[in-house]
């Protein structure tokens, strides 16, 4: 399965492996993503293959088996990512 979305929150983030627990939203909804994601931050837009699997403690994930990273597609995204930076 594919979503499209963007990371609103890190809820953790393992430095070493970047085995990482987020916040994602897409145009459908809001759901909790869980893998290996290297190099991401809030605010970037995702391309994400995996499945939804139901955790006995925490409900329904989006496991993450590989994605994308894409340019953002919004202008609060292009802040958002953008607007960190010193000219």
């Amino acid at each position: 399965m594919e979503i499209t979305g963007e990371i609103q929150g890190i809820i953790y983030k393992n430095d070493i492996n970047s085995y990482t627990i987020a916040e994602f939203e897409t145009d459908e909804e809001s759901t909790t993503v869980v893998g290996y994601l290297p190099f991401i931050q809030e605010g970037d837009t995702l391309k994400l293959i995996g499945k939804f699997v139901e955790h006995k403690e925490y409900g329904r994930q989006f496991k993450i088996d590989t994605f994308e990273k894409m340019m953002p597609q919004t202008l609060r995204c292009v802040r958002k990512v953008f607007g960190k930076w010193k000219y």
